[in-house]
């Protein structure tokens, strides 16, 4: 159920807002994922989130490396997935994630150049197979 009802409401300061549903909102979580290495790819993201004041913030950077089954051998990858099933089942019991946790989740997957370095030789061999082809 939409946490607003459907019927738009003005103030009167001329601003608009629908009429709230609940007296308390939600507990939420943010996560996201970027392509590209370094930390100022959620700047924005931040911004807006952090204003829903939220349980838990999970920005990933390097995130190609989460999905491809050939990096899977990177052990920071599997202590991720196994963080964030670890703030799940925090979440649920007392409705907080725990500081070791938080840290576990933002630990670094991969230096931004091992990341850029195995990135650009994927590209390089794509490129190279797509040539071949003709």
């Amino acid at each position: 159920m939409p946490l607003a009802t459907p019927h738009i409401r003005k103030n009167a300061d001329g601003t608009f807002h629908h009429n709230g549903r609940v007296k308390r909102c939600p507990r939420v979580f943010c996560v996201a994922n970027s392509g590209f290495p370094g930390e100022h790819n959620f700047d924005l993201l931040k911004a807006m989130v952090v204003q829903m004041s939220p349980v838990l913030e999970v920005y990933r950077n390097c995130g190609e490396i989460l999905g491809n089954s050939g990096l899977a051998d990177i052990p920071t990858v599997g202590e991720f997935y196994d963080a964030l099933r670890q703030a799940g089942r925090e979440m649920v019991a007392g409705g907080r994630v725990s500081e070791e946790t938080v840290r576990r989740i933002h630990a670094e997957l991969i230096s931004d150049e091992e990341y850029i370095a195995i990135a650009n030789r994927y590209w390089d061999e794509e490129i190279r197979r797509t040539e071949s082809r003709g």
